[in-house]
């Protein structure tokens, strides 16, 4: 019974698992079992299992009701060969071959044979309905009604022998494996928007790259894998993965990359028509602002900012720093990040275009990240209203680019990250997401430089009469910022769980019984003034620890005694007081405890972070 019931389990379990693998991969899955439906509808399944069933159900008769008589008339079974029956110098190869012979030689026996061949009659058309049912049962099979049981016997009747083989074989197995999943999920799904577009489409003179920027929508708020990134990118990004296949895979990424028809334009290639905007005198000054800052950060805390979670090549591409030093320099960590005006004009799209490079394009990690986004909103929104619900919203889009009605920021506001100014805030705020908690100087850092970026943006925003929305939403985000910096300090993940909405994440999902984002409300009222007053201390009052040391040292001298050198020991003393010690030790104890113990390392090991600190500078900490 317990057999049963864990084969049982483990049944059902894999059913449920088919199931849940089916409903995400069955758009390109379901394609492929129509295909073989297709194939199996023109060809016969095999009868391998049912003709074995049919030749024992018949040797069983015969062997039951028919041998005994047969032997007794002289007939023998061949000693060499199963099945195989001798009469006279005669050779039977089968039962059924003997049925069919044994009225002509022995007619005494027609009362008993009859009625043996009308069961095997019977027992043929019954095999033959059977097989009718299975078969179209399998005919009936489709993405809807398949189960893991109905799709295995599917395909021991009609696939390729070498594909069952491959299948049972202990080795060298195709793994279907979560990423092979995910390739085959999202190649299907940039096929079907080049489709749909191309298929919507009223103008015939347009280009798959324009009908599909038509239909594709992206958050105005998600971080860009460029400054420049537009649609027309995330269009010509999806045709490549349609043309050569996921871009996570090294091998396809290779071929997008050195495919010479692919045209991914302006900033990635160099024309004579490429795009010029000019940039009005405060937009670029707050440009120039928030660039001079990307490089103070990046000067100041080289070794912080090379995290993960940290864009530093995005960065450095948005503000048009350069790096200057020699290598000796870069040796010592000494190397400057500085601002060049005419990269920072490049990157702004304003400048003479003729001196302008073709910008290197993004990195995989960044390509896979914007794909799945545009391909998994786009997708949603056309299953949920079709090609004309996508066309409005990625007008919408279009107009608006900043619009996070749809966003889900959970009542929290969002940073917008296709304004290249707030992108030094938001790859602070994920190098802070990133930071692990065993790192408490670094994680410091960062909430320090989080805050005073937000600050910073908050005041550069403020006095612009034109800038009044951002200046508000950037107002917002430094509140916030402050609120999950006081959470941090009871727990990271509900701290986390702000900053990762306010660059467009998802936030994680709470433990045990606690809140997916902290309460301000008790937050505030813990911060808040106590009820009791705090104790006034004087100006010179001593530690406690020195007052507890020094009142010891008193007890312990009026129990010891002069010795010759000048010191005093301790005689008499009881042996829970521990170790013996001199004035002059005590005295060593009882400055420590009050100020502190000296960091002083001199010659080899002194290091950067070894900095030699004198009794009078240890006292003033």
């Amino acid at each position: 019974g317990d057999t049963n019931e864990t084969s049982k389990s483990e049944k059902e379990l894999k059913q449920e698992t088919f199931q849940k693998l089916w409903a995400v991969h069955s758009g390109w899955a379901g394609m492929a079992l129509c295909d073989a439906v297709s194939f199996a509808k023109d060809n016969s399944p095999r009868q391998v299992d049912s003709s074995i069933d049919q030749q024992t159900v018949i040797r069983d008769l015969f062997m039951d009701q028919l041998w005994p008589a047969l032997k007794v008339r002289g007939w023998q079974a061949d000693e060499d060969e199963d099945d195989v029956f001798l009469y006279e110098g005669q050779r039977f190869a089968s039962p059924s071959a003997v049925m069919n012979e044994v009225i002509r030689i022995h007619p005494e026996l027609a009362n008993m044979i009859i009625p043996l061949l009308n069961k095997v009659e019977a027992t043929r058309t019954q095999a033959a309905e059977q097989e009718k049912q299975v078969r179209e049962k399998d005919l009936a099979i489709s993405p809807t009604n398949v189960g893991l049981e109905s799709l295995s016997q599917f395909l021991e009747r009609y696939a390729p022998m070498q594909l069952l083989f491959d299948r049972k074989r202990a080795s060298n197995k195709v793994s279907l494996g979560r990423r092979l999943l995910s390739a085959c999920f999202y190649v299907f799904c940039a096929t079907r928007l080049s489709t749909s577009a191309n298929a919507s489409s009223s103008d015939p003179d347009l280009s798959d790259k324009e009908n599909l920027e038509k239909i594709l929508i992206s958050d105005g708020r998600m971080a860009l894998p460029h400054p420049n990134w537009t649609r027309k990118h995330d269009a010509i990004l999806v045709l490549s993965i349609v043309l050569h296949g996921w871009l996570d895979i090294e091998k396809n990424l290779r071929k997008i990359v050195s495919d010479p028809s692919i045209k991914w334009g302006y900033p990635f290639e160099v024309s004579k028509n490429q795009p010029v905007q000019r940039m009005g005198r405060s937009e670029l000054q707050n440009l120039k602002s928030t660039a001079d800052r990307a490089a103070k950060v990046l000067n100041g805390h080289k070794e912080t900012f090379n995290v993960t979670g940290f864009n530093k090549n995005l960065v450095v591409e948005s503000f048009g720093l350069t790096h200057h030093g020699d290598d000796n320099q870069e040796e010592e960590g000494k190397e400057q990040w500085k601002v060049d005006q005419s990269l920072l004009h490049q990157a702004s799209k304003k400048g003479d275009t003729s001196s302008q490079e073709a910008a290197d394009l993004p990195a995989k990690r960044d390509l896979v990240k914007r794909a799945k986004a545009v391909i998994q909103k786009t997708i949603a929104m056309l299953d949920a209203g079709g090609v004309a619900a996508a066309l409005a919203e990625s007008e919408q889009k279009a107009d608006d680019p900043n619009d996070d009605t749809n966003a889900e920021s959970y009542g929290y506001t969002v940073i917008n990250q296709a304004d290249r100014c707030n992108i030094l805030l938001a790859e602070l705020v994920r190098a802070l997401i990133k930071c692990s908690t065993k790192f408490a100087s670094e994680a410091r850092l960062l909430w320090n430089e989080v805050a005073s970026e937000a600050a910073a943006l908050h005041a550069m925003l403020a006095p612009q009469p034109d800038k009044a929305k951002e200046a508000g939403e950037m107002a917002k985000i430094l509140e916030q910022i402050k609120l999950a910096k006081s959470a941090s300090r009871t727990g990271t993940r509900q701290a986390k769980n702000i900053l990762r909405v306010m660059i467009g994440e998802k936030p994680h999902p709470p433990r045990n019984n606690e809140s997916m984002f902290p309460d301000a409300d008790a937050i505030k009222n813990s911060s808040g003034p106590k009820g009791t007053a705090k104790r006034r201390v004087k100006k010179n009052e001593p530690s406690l620890a020195e007052k507890a040391l020094m009142n010891a040292m008193k007890k312990a001298s009026k129990k010891g005694s002069e010795l010759p050198s000048g010191n005093v020991c301790f005689k008499d003393v009881d042996e829970s007081l521990g170790l013996p010690l001199t004035m002059d030790e005590l005295y060593i104890l009882a400055l420590f405890s009050s100020d502190g113990i000296p960091l002083i390392l001199r010659g080899a090991y002194e290091t950067e972070l070894t900095i030699p600190r004198s009794w009078d500078e240890t006292s003033k900490k």
